[in-house]
């Protein structure tokens, strides 16, 4: 998880979860936690729903880039964790019990 980011572009991240391919360290997906500049603006906000929200999730799948909606929720780093992780679990078709740590046998 990346965290105190600067960009040079007018999106702002966040956060950035990157998502590696083992053992190869292949970088295949990165969820984010992106600045939404029209907040409040010509974007309503849904308090009810959360829906409008400060901040969106992108998903950079290796080419191009997905806004998931947004909501205050993605400004939360133990939210925006669990649901990073989730939504690189369902994009990759990774089974739950894959991504749970499991215990490391001592040497």
């Amino acid at each position: 998880m990346l965290t105190d980011l600067e960009s040079l572009r007018s999106t702002q991240y966040l956060y950035v979860m990157q998502v590696f391919k083992l053992p190869e360290c292949k970088l295949c997906l990165c969820v984010t936690a992106e600045t939404n500049r029209m907040y409040g603006r010509t974007v309503p906000v849904d308090r009810a729903s959360g829906s409008g929200g400060s901040h969106f999730p992108g998903l950079f799948p290796g080419q191009g880039h997905t806004n998931l909606g947004s909501s205050n929720d993605w400004a939360d780093i133990e939210i925006f964790a669990a649901k990073a992780v989730e939504l690189a679990r369902c994009h990759l078709k990774v089974d739950a019990e894959a991504v749970e740590e499991k215990p490391r046998n001592p040497s």
